[in-house]
């Protein structure tokens, strides 16, 4: 089997993950164009001629979907993954119109709304997964329909936030989201401990406190945990996680873009760029 590898760019307080697929398919999880990393030029850079066959917005926050429509329009997508929301961006906010926020969000609704025929899109939730992701082994921890439910009635959406598993072959990477200790209490509940041990974890929204469930990471036991910033509200979570990650908390703060190969036999092998 081939391998699954991830390309965990330095975005900032945001996050942006390419992930070539044991079919050589290749998927981009979230969108951020305000950090070091511009997400639409790496992939140019490395995928030269490609196009993405799956977009996945784990919810509708600015620092998850800025720069998506150059993402449609310069490297485009197939498959779409969007959850249920009733969330509506703040307008009167400074950064609607100065980083050209409105232009996304007006692309993110014409996605959504099915106004590009050739793009499909799905309200994913745990559970209800493609058969066409069989082969690349992508799981859906979260949302369930009922966290989804409620993120809607609460506008909390960090509790519906997509929680991913990459499997291969006998390895496994967790990818976060912004799923909040709610979520991961759900998540844990669900699937148990023994399922959710992994090599490989990106920490839930960027890294924050918010995002740890000390169950569900005892559970995990990572070999590295992954964070995307490390601003002081942020070191006491880098700490906790360095508890349960036998190799150590890597942040892309420090160490810029982070490419990650999970080896089908188990084992992770890490680059980074600094």
């Amino acid at each position: 089997m081939a391998e699954t590898r991830l390309h965990i760019l330095d975005v900032g307080r945001g996050d942006c993950i390419i992930v070539e697929l044991p079919s050589g398919r290749l998927a981009m999880i979230d969108v951020s164009d305000r950090g070091m990393t511009d997400p639409v030029e790496y992939f140019k850079t490395h995928f030269p001629g490609r196009s993405l066959f799956l977009f996945v917005l784990t919810h509708p926050h600015r620092n998850r979907l800025s720069g998506l429509k150059r993402v449609k329009e310069e490297i485009g997508f197939t498959h779409f993954w969007d959850i249920n929301h009733q969330y509506e961006p703040d307008t009167s906010s400074p950064y609607w119109e100065s980083d050209s926020f409105r232009e996304d969000w007006q692309e993110y609704l014409k996605i959504r709304s099915g106004g590009y025929p050739e793009i499909k899109v799905a309200n994913m939730t745990r559970g209800n997964e493609h058969d066409y992701l069989k082969n690349d082994g992508i799981q859906v921890l979260s949302p369930s329909k009922e966290l989804q439910n409620e993120a809607i009635t609460t506008g909390d959406y960090h509790l519906s936030s997509y929680a991913l598993s990459l499997k291969c072959d006998q390895n496994q990477a967790i990818l976060g989201g912004s799923a909040n200790q709610k979520s991961w209490a759900d998540i844990y509940q669900y699937f148990g401990p023994q399922s959710l041990r992994s090599n490989l974890l990106l920490a839930s929204h960027h890294g924050n406190r918010g995002g740890f469930h000390k169950e569900a990471i005892k559970a995990i036991k990572p070999a590295f945990t992954i964070i995307s910033v490390e601003k002081e509200s942020y070191s006491d979570a880098a700490r906790l996680y360095s508890h349960y990650s036998s190799s150590g908390v890597i942040s892309t703060a420090t160490n810029g873009n982070i490419v990650v190969t999970c080896h089908p036999h188990g084992g992770v092998g890490i680059k980074t760029q600094y």
